[in-house]
């Protein structure tokens, strides 16, 4: 075949895959507490897929709004996501060559809305200094006002004096395991029921759907460049009684 329609094709296919996971976070989400959501709930308004030797996936913004601490049932933090990731078009494994992700928390208060926290996770393979995976605490200033009803005069950013040069390392913090830390953080706790464990796991399994960019990194030893992705550093689940 065509090299050109082979990996269209395989765009086609990694398109229509995102889209399926993307629903069934949905569906996940609601089990995990019935008034937390995220929005858009149509993959189509969410992923871009485009090639160029590469398979690039533009990510648009998507917002969560869950509690603060998982033991809350009301929701008061917005958390807006956007990125991109790019996967190799050469190889028959699903695995990514390069992704960005941005996340901004915002917490509602009353009538205000407070920029509480946001990161840039990245990939540097040969920059100097620069730790593979890392991430960089900034203002996502851009992302948080994106909120509906968080009009400027109602906006406190609180992130704006934190020091944004310092590259903490970080497993690979691309937008589906940016996904799940954020369900882990806020909808799981110690004293979750099992269904909302199983459902959890359930998460976990369509977040991992393809392997790291840890192929690439020479200098990781085999075990490593097989995947770096978050999802193997959460402890698996286990039913109460078996616990």
């Amino acid at each position: 075949m065509n090299p050109a329609k082979s990996l269209a094709r395989r765009a086609h296919t990694i398109r229509r895959e995102l889209n399926t996971r993307w629903n069934s976070i949905q569906g996940i989400i609601t089990r995990m507490n019935p008034s937390a959501s995220v929005e858009p709930s149509n993959g189509d308004e969410l992923f871009t897929v485009t090639t160029n030797g590469h398979i690039h996936v533009a990510v648009s913004p998507f917002r969560f709004y869950l509690p603060e601490r998982a033991k809350r049932a009301t929701p008061n933090l917005h958390i807006v996501i956007d990125g991109w990731i790019d996967f190799d078009g050469t190889n028959d494994l699903l695995r990514t060559t390069h992704f960005g992700t941005r996340v901004a928390y915002v917490r509602a208060r009353q009538s205000r809305f407070e920029h509480v926290y946001g990161t840039h996770y990245d990939q540097s393979k040969d920059d100097l200094g620069h730790p593979v995976f890392h991430a960089q605490i900034k203002s996502m200033k851009d992302l948080a006002t994106g909120i509906p009803g968080c009009e400027s005069d109602a906006f406190v950013d609180k992130v704006v004096p934190i020091l944004s040069n310092v590259r903490t390392p970080t497993p690979q913090m691309d937008i589906f395991s940016a996904v799940e830390q954020v369900c882990a953080d806020h909808l799981l706790w110690e004293g979750s029921e099992d269904k909302v464990r199983s459902a959890y796991k359930e998460l976990r399994n369509l977040c991992a759907f393809f392997k790291g960019s840890g192929h690439l990194m020479d200098r990781f030893a085999p075990d490593m460049a097989d995947c770096c992705r978050s999802t193997h550093w959460y402890k698996p689940w286990v039913p109460i009684e078996h616990r």
